[in-house]
């Protein structure tokens, strides 16, 4: 197993925690460009847009609302993160 993957998702939340969202988007980036990343990957780097109020955020939602388009359980998990989303 890549060890480094757990880590970028690690070093992500820890980042976010501390509302260090800069670095949030360079770990949680790194993890989604490794061969071994999944859909938790990919939720969690939208997480990181989200909270730093990156301008990348409305494509990367697109690009994975199209991936949900052909896969169900990503469908849900994308679904449940909507709607935990804090409404401003």
């Amino acid at each position: 197993m890549n060890s480094a993957l757990p880590r970028c998702a690690h070093l992500t939340e820890d980042a976010l925690q501390r509302s260090e969202f800069e670095a949030a988007l360079v770990w949680s980036k790194r993890a989604c460009e490794m061969p071994l990343s999944d859909v938790s990957d990919r939720l969690q780097h939208l997480q990181a847009l989200f909270a730093a109020k990156s301008p990348s955020f409305d494509s990367w939602l697109a690009d994975l609302e199209r991936i949900a388009l052909e896969n169900t359980p990503f469908a849900l998990d994308l679904a449940k993160w909507k709607m935990n989303v804090p409404r401003t």
